[in-house]
């Protein structure tokens, strides 16, 4: 057995052993029986709490730790038409955008990912990490623009920040390579699109993939508020019907020849091998030396805790119940 406290084990036996014989102690004094049971449950709920602390595992584990030249940067359409509902039937073109980029990380382990987002303004959501969990939060946290405040967007906004972080990189990292995955449905809605070319960005990228998502006949796409999607779907103010989102796939097309790699019309399901195929896994290689693993099992102990607590919760709310009334009696009025 391992442990990996959540502080110096020793100061953590300590403090729970001087509580533990504290409870022990006022549970031996003579006194009701419901008073003596409640210092026993204190002292279980201290042992239970010092054995999470502590946080037990099984036998010490190793894994081999993957380590990869890639540095990914996952460019990513937020405006409201990314909520249309033509992915795969019905689907929201956002929830096959958050599938590949899943997949696609899954696809590439060992590498830096990052996320960036763009609506009418270019946001990086994630800075480059290698930490799977907080990347996969970030992805299950995507939400398209909030409708109220937008103002249009281009497919073309991200460039600039895009040129400037990837020559940074390159400058601070020459021996890294960077690819780029563009996920976007190709739609132009500001009055005044940004016209840039990715062009610059080819000679700073080693591969990568534009996906397109959506749909020639369209579909339509609810509204997008601060707490979530409405009922009601956006209406076109020209004709007052539902307004209807169309994949813009020569856009998209246009754009991954500007960057030098492949656009990949996806449909939900498709493999993704093709956004892959021309990257390759780099210098990606095995460490010599494993990485322990240390298997938490403390966790065991917090369902009996909690009952223990709930429990513990109940007896004070029921002695604070009997003690009010008493502390309202008048005074000289004598009980029955």
């Amino acid at each position: 057995m391992t442990l990996q406290p959540i502080g110096p084990w020793w100061l953590v036996a300590v403090v729970a052993l001087v509580a533990v014989v504290a409870c022990a102690v006022a549970a031996a004094r003579p006194g009701r029986r419901r008073r003596r049971r409640a210092w026993w449950r204190r002292g279980a709920i201290v042992m239970a709490l010092a054995v999470v602390a502590l946080r037990p595992g099984g036998g010490p584990t190793t894994a081999d730790a993957v380590a990869s030249d890639l540095d990914v940067f996952f460019v990513v359409d937020r405006t409201a038409s990314i909520a249309a509902e033509d992915h795969g039937g019905d689907a929201t073109r956002l929830s096959g955008v958050q599938d590949d980029l899943r997949r696609l990380a899954a696809a590439l382990p060992g590498a830096r990912w990052s996320l960036v987002g763009f609506d009418d303004e270019v946001t990086t959501l994630v800075p480059l990490i290698t930490d799977a969990t907080a990347f996969g939060g970030a992805v299950d946290r995507l939400r398209p623009e909030v409708q109220t405040y937008s103002n249009g967007s281009s497919p073309r906004l991200p460039v600039p920040g895009l040129v400037e972080r990837l020559a940074a990189a390159e400058e601070q990292e020459p021996d890294r390579r960077r690819v780029v995955f563009v996920f976007s449905d190709g739609e132009t809605t500001a009055d005044e699109p940004a016209e840039d070319s990715f062009a610059p960005l080819a000679g700073l990228i080693s591969g990568g993939a534009v996906l397109g998502y959506g749909t020639t006949a369209g579909g339509e796409m609810r509204a997008w508020t601060a707490t979530g999607p409405s009922a009601d779907y956006l209406i076109d103010a020209t004709t007052g019907a539902p307004a209807r989102s169309r994949l813009d796939a020569a856009e998209l097309t246009a754009i991954a020849g500007e960057l030098g790699v492949a656009y990949v019309d996806r449909t939900a399901g498709d493999p993704l091998g093709p956004a892959v195929a021309a990257i390759g896994r780099g210098e990606q290689r095995t460490t010599s030396s494993a990485v322990p693993v240390h298997e938490d099992r403390g966790w065991w102990f917090a369902y009996p805790l909690v009952v223990l607590v709930l429990w513990e919760l109940v007896a004070m709310v029921r002695d604070v119940a009997a003690v009010v009334p008493e502390r309202r009696r008048p005074a000289g009025a004598v009980g029955r």
